[in-house]
């Protein structure tokens, strides 16, 4: 079939396609994409889908706008992602986890998109379901090398990739990577150690009964019942784990009081928080 000549008849723009199909960089740039007459973010798209790094530069240098969705996303992005399950030929054929070595093109591509701004903007839970599934299929160390890059190139916030890595499939994948979720700020760092509280202070105070005490009456009137300045009782309080009223903080402010009523049956004494156990000592009290 013979194609009329032009770019108004669509041939040169048919070759430009297939040159970044195939990723031929040399017979892109005779023809020279043009933005008033050539779709770059189309031919971006193209060039990214397989892996072709040096294409892609050269379309970002003359302009190409990654970021085409009408959601602020690059659809260059999610057809690089989407390479990325098929350029390992170790994973394809023997099943084996994908490796920055054995999908190279990729990556390199991948670094050269989100260097330029591009940003991982998904169109629906099955966009998500989709990178979730590539990135189960790569190596652990792959994984966390992208969702870095993700984070350090601002293409993706802390609550996108939480979803990502929120699974329970994603979890035991990364089981071996917890300090690495740590630091990108999707997991939720290990509670401190245990909190000590002496035998003495517990035989001395009751913690229910306290909490009550100080959500009912003015510091300075409760503790001139125990002999002691309102310093001096806070001290007891803040070892036994009993929540305290805020400077300004109504002493019967119910929003004010059911949250520290929270906080005070979150910390029994053995039970596991978010503060940790509190364990029983037998050292000196608090006088």
């Amino acid at each position: 079939m013979r194609f009329p000549l032009g770019r108004e008849y669509g041939l040169v723009s048919y070759l430009m396609e297939e040159a970044c199909f195939q990723g031929s960089f040399e017979v892109l740039r005779r023809f020279k994409p043009s933005g008033e007459l050539d779709d770059r973010s189309l031919l971006l798209k193209e060039a990214a889908h397989f892996g072709h790094a040096d294409v892609v530069r050269y379309l970002l240098s003359l302009g190409a706008e990654p970021n085409n969705k009408s959601n602020g996303g690059s659809t260059a992005l999610d057809c690089c992602l989407w390479h990325l399950e098929f350029e390992d030929t170790d994973h394809i054929r023997f099943k084996k986890p994908i490796t920055r070595y054995g999908a190279c093109r990729t990556w390199e591509t991948l670094q050269v998109l989100l260097g330029a701004g591009a940003r991982w903007r998904p169109d629906d839970r099955s966009s998500v379901n989709q990178l979730r599934r590539t990135l189960l299929g790569c190596e652990p160390t792959l994984v966390i090398d992208i969702l870095n890059l993700f984070k350090a190139s601002g293409a993706a916030g802390q609550d996108a990739i939480r979803v990502v890595v929120s699974t329970p499939s994603m979890q035991k994948h990364l089981a071996d990577k917890n300090w690495h979720l740590q630091r990108l700020g999707v997991v939720e760092k290990p509670s401190s150690k245990p909190s000590y509280i002496s035998y003495r202070l517990l035989s001395r105070f009751n913690r229910e009964r306290l909490y009550e005490e100080v959500w009912s009456e003015p510091m300075w009137n409760l503790a001139s019942k125990y002999g002691v300045s309102d310093v001096a009782l806070a001290k007891p309080c803040r070892k036994l784990k009993v929540p305290l009223p805020g400077v300004g903080t109504g002493q019967r402010w119910p929003p004010a009081r059911l949250l520290a009523h929270a906080r005070l049956l979150s910390t029994t004494l053995g039970a596991e928080s978010k503060g940790g156990a509190i364990v029983v000592s037998r050292g000196s009290g608090v006088d």
